[in-house]
């Protein structure tokens, strides 16, 4: 706890300017969670014993259940699965939108109008709804 006080204090600006206290609070409780799993991690390597088994240990600081974690699992091997079923240009279109950039920045970089990058996306769109039909359901 002393660990996770100390990087809050050192984050402050960071955390401080999450949007919500439940952002907050989610920062906080993974930085408790991975100084946990920290504190295992050395006992195991030590050849020390560990209170508990290192993959109960990850299990246990999710905040989601493991049916939960088993069917995010499964929804992100399905929809790398649908990506790489894509043609190549709109592969990495789709990569870079997903790595964060906007579609000027990616059209920039693949040297293409940003109307193509759109048209890209589009048919990428449309190609994992019928490959992958329970795509963004619930959001």
């Amino acid at each position: 706890m002393q660990n996770a006080y100390v990087r809050l204090t050192l984050n402050w600006p960071l955390v401080s300017s999450l949007a919500t206290a439940r952002k907050q609070c989610a920062w906080l409780l993974r930085v408790v969670a991975n100084e946990s799993l920290q504190i295992i991690r050395v006992r195991i390597r030590e050849g020390g014993p560990a209170l508990i088994d290192a993959e109960l240990a990850e299990r246990l600081c999710s905040p989601y259940s493991v049916p939960e974690q088993v069917a995010a699992r499964e929804d992100l091997r399905s929809a790398w699965q649908g990506i790489s079923a894509l043609p190549q240009a709109c592969q990495t279109v789709v990569v870079l939108f997903t790595a964060g950039y906007d579609y000027g920045e990616v059209a920039a970089m693949l040297g293409v109008r940003v109307s193509t990058v759109r048209s890209h996306m589009s048919n990428a769109r449309k190609q994992l709804r019928l490959a992958i039909p329970d795509i963004g359901e619930g959001e």
